[in-house]
């Protein structure tokens, strides 16, 4: 496998994952649906960011309850689904070998993994959402390099 082919599979991925990730979070916190949309919308929409803080230290009960609902959301959905995106995006270019097609998505996600684990400050429950956003990602790339890969059956009947 040519090694821009690579590249760009990985660059293509990142690209999309924070522009995906972004674009359902600002959609989310736009229509203000999910504990993630919710807790945006409720604490910074809108706010400068003095005008956030005391907000945040005027209702800090409110505030810590949702933190707690939106970044579980965030763990468990808003971040597998983009790895997921990512993954696809990245088994679709690579579609000629799945074992590089995985690999490589899960190589493309190790930056948004290092993020994740220097952000939430270790434990086990970050290693389980780690855990779990890698295996979505290493699905995403299965998924996008099977949809495009010609199974044996088609190849052969192309061919005859």
């Amino acid at each position: 496998m040519k090694k821009t082919r690579i590249f760009a599979a990985v660059f293509a991925g990142n690209m999309l994952f924070f522009f995906f990730y972004a674009g359902v979070a600002w959609a989310l916190t736009f229509f203000n649906i999910t504990p993630y949309g919710r807790f945006v919308a409720e604490f910074f929409k809108g706010r400068t960011k003095e005008a956030a803080k005391e907000h945040m230290e005027a209702n800090r009960e409110l505030f810590e309850s949702m933190l707690k609902e939106a970044s579980t959301f965030a763990n468990l959905v808003l971040t597998p689904l983009a790895g997921f995106v990512m993954g696809v995006l990245i088994g679709v270019i690579l579609s000629k070998n799945r074992r590089s097609a995985i690999v490589w998505s899960l190589l493309a996600a190790a930056p948004v993994s290092i993020i994740f684990l220097v952000k939430s400050g270790g434990g086990l429950s970050s290693f389980i959402y780690l855990a779990f956003f890698l295996v979505v990602t290493a699905l995403g790339g299965l998924f996008g390099s099977s949809i495009v890969k010609k199974g044996p059956e088609e190849a052969s009947d192309v061919n005859a």
